[in-house]
């Protein structure tokens, strides 16, 4: 009985606090204390650091379908003789995996870090920065296919598949300065972006020349859209 009572007092006086402090502060414990207070955080490990707190689930299904992509597909030239072209498109698949990463990457440099636009930072700076961040973000995929990269394949072809995967999540993030778009808008474009790129990957286009289509591309709707972009609701 004694028991029941405490329980009910301890109960009732969580529930008065909550409604005298509705928007409590979450306690940070000691060891994110002891780690931050010594060590600042560069720029290109915000995202990142906020993805592992605030959207883990997120980032661990996008990032196990994304490794088992690439897995599945270098696996496939154990059993059999195979070019370049289905690593290519294992590739292009596996970047498809992280549109929501770069998506919502795009949204908190752009509406959460909205102060920083106003910061007389050249432009190209600001494009590097998020490069760099796009290449921590998949780190995993790169790792993975250093791993089993098929052995009947010059190693050119991993530089090469690296390159392409972070310019087509590159122009991924460009994209969507065009306009504010929710992840239904951003899909079927995606999509025919996926189906035409399949396509130049099976016509046996070189992949140099689709990365250097991506970043230009990239880098055109960054000029043109960066500035006059604005997000006008947080989703």
């Amino acid at each position: 009985l004694l028991s029941s009572e405490s329980l009910l007092v301890l109960l009732a006086f969580s529930i008065l606090r909550s409604l005298h402090s509705p928007n409590h502060e979450k306690r940070v414990s000691w060891i994110s204390q002891l780690v931050n207070r010594p060590i600042t955080k560069p720029y290109i490990l915000f995202y990142i650091a906020w993805m592992v707190r605030q959207e883990f689930m997120m980032m661990i299904t996008s990032k196990a379908l994304s490794i088992l992509i690439l897995f599945g597909i270098t696996t496939l030239y154990k059993s059999d003789n195979y070019d370049s072209r289905l690593l290519l498109i294992g590739v292009l698949f596996a970047s498809y995996a992280n549109i929501t990463i770069i998506q919502t990457q795009h949204h908190f440099e752009n509406f959460r870090l909205s102060w920083m636009r106003g910061l007389p930072i050249p432009l190209l700076k600001r494009m590097l920065l998020t490069t760099v961040t796009i290449l921590l973000v998949i780190l995993p995929e790169f790792a993975m296919l250093l791993k089993s990269f098929p052995t009947a394949l010059p190693w050119t072809n991993y530089i090469y598949s690296m390159g392409f995967m972070t310019s087509i999540l590159l122009l991924f993030y460009s994209m969507a300065f065009r306009k504010h778009r929710n992840q239904k808008d951003v899909m079927p474009m995606v999509f025919v972006f996926a189906i035409v790129c399949f396509l130049l990957v099976l016509s046996g286009i070189h992949v140099t020349a689709l990365i250097a289509v991506n970043v230009s591309l990239a880098v055109v709707l960054w000029m043109k859209n960066y500035y006059s972009f604005e997000y006008t609701v947080e989703e």
